[in-house]
């Protein structure tokens, strides 16, 4: 995975989630990591028998399958998280707890930062939508989700003055525009 999209932190959590679950799938892992199979376990004494040995190498082999992505995929930093875990629902599990954890705080400094994000007159259209969808992408990994209407709001209302015709026009419409 190229190492821009290796997740760094909360910012990035969604779309390296996103990334990862196509990932898995398309190794046929998802339903390991995710629990729906689990580590066989057997009778004492069974755990021998030539039909459950196999059983329990295909597991282990397809975990350290799942393993291998999920380290591959994050940023050498957070290796430390995860390296002591022993499988890989385990280390999704703890990835996803770390970076989809959900405080009053952290929404309200988002939203906070959001609803007050102006553009300056010399500031370039685009760099102002890029910081606007990084903000909306964090509050969404976090599961806090920001309307198509409030958002086109958020621009509107931080358009410098020079961009008051525009804001005008776009008021006057008769359908709310997307962000998009």
């Amino acid at each position: 995975m190229k190492s821009e999209n290796k997740i760094d932190g909360a910012s990035n959590f969604r779309a390296w989630k996103t990334r990862i679950d196509l990932i898995l799938s398309k190794n046929k892992v998802p339903d390991i990591v995710k629990g729906k199979i689990v580590k066989p376990e057997f009778e004492e004494g069974e755990e021998k028998e030539p039909q459950n040995v196999a059983a329990m190498e295909k597991f282990k082999d397809v975990d350290i399958n799942a393993m291998s992505i999920i380290v591959d995929s994050i940023k050498d930093n957070l290796i430390p998280y995860i390296s002591r875990l022993d499988s890989s629902k385990k280390m999704y599990d703890a990835l996803t707890n770390i970076f989809s954890v959900r405080n009053i705080g952290q929404v309200m400094s988002l939203k906070n930062e959001l609803r007050d994000m102006k553009m300056n007159e010399d500031d370039n259209i685009t760099s102002h939508f890029v910081r606007i969808s990084q903000l909306r992408d964090q509050l969404q990994a976090i599961e806090e989700i920001i309307s198509e209407k409030e958002l086109v709001n958020i621009v509107l209302n931080g358009l410098p003055k020079t961009w008051d015709a525009f804001v005008a026009s776009m008021n006057t419409q008769k359908e709310y525009s997307t962000f998009e």
